[in-house]
């Protein structure tokens, strides 16, 4: 006998702020998830409802969604080194086991470089492929031209997902980098990179199961 599927339940996270702007990229993020059928609900104080089915994402746990739901994702290549170097700044790595890198403040290629992101997830791999535009290519060809022998970071606000040793000029506008140790990994941070970039001090401040509002027309929804 074929064992009858789970019960869908509707579960609501609360966020603020909220406007519109923010909404649509969450709709945006929550897409690019493969997380159909969700819905963002502008709500009194200023704040968002963000209805998901929990049948629909079985393999996603909360932690995931909640940073996929208010992690900023400001992305950045950025001159790095190993070691304390004059000029470069501390950053944590995503790993708590890692050693601490060293990055250089300014970014060469940002989020405005992004043409494509992929998750790379088995049982052996668990990474992301960042494809950049014309422009970007030419940035990170240049730059990465400049480091040859030293190191470049992928950094995602603030923390160091991965650091390379640059061996030659990159020049296919693609670049691969580590996924893993962090709530996002690879498919988290394929939606916060593809959906775009939230602002700084957004935060989930309740959840509930059921709808805030069955009734309510949603600022956007996931389909």
């Amino acid at each position: 006998m074929v064992p009858a599927p789970a019960a869908a339940q509707t579960y609501t996270s609360i966020i603020e702020p909220g406007s519109p702007e923010i909404a649509q990229t969450i709709c945006a993020r929550l897409r690019t998830l493969d997380l159909p059928n969700a819905r963002v609900l502008p709500i009194a104080g200023g704040r968002l409802a963000v209805e998901t089915n929990t049948a629909d994402h079985p393999n996603i746990n909360g932690a995931t969604l909640a940073a996929v739901l208010t992690q900023p994702g400001m992305f950045g290549l950025h001159a790095a080194s190993d070691r304390p170097v004059e000029g470069l700044e501390e950053r944590r790595p995503a790993h708590a086991d890692a050693a601490s890198v060293f990055v250089a403040p300014d970014a060469f290629v940002t989020n405005a470089d992004l043409a494509g992101v992929q998750a790379v997830a088995n049982q052996t791999d668990r990474a992301v492929v960042v494809v950049l535009s014309d422009q970007g290519s030419q940035r990170l060809q240049g730059s990465s031209a400049t480091l040859v022998g030293r190191h470049l970071a992928v950094v995602v606000d603030d923390v160091v997902w991965d650091l390379q040793a640059v061996d030659a000029p990159i020049a296919d506008g693609r670049l691969r980098f580590s996924a893993s140790g962090t709530d996002l990994g690879p498919v988290g941070l394929v939606a916060v990179l593809a959906g775009g970039p939230l602002p700084d001090g957004l935060h989930i401040v309740g959840s509930q199961l059921g709808s805030e509002d069955p009734g309510a027309v949603p600022t956007c929804t996931s389909n």
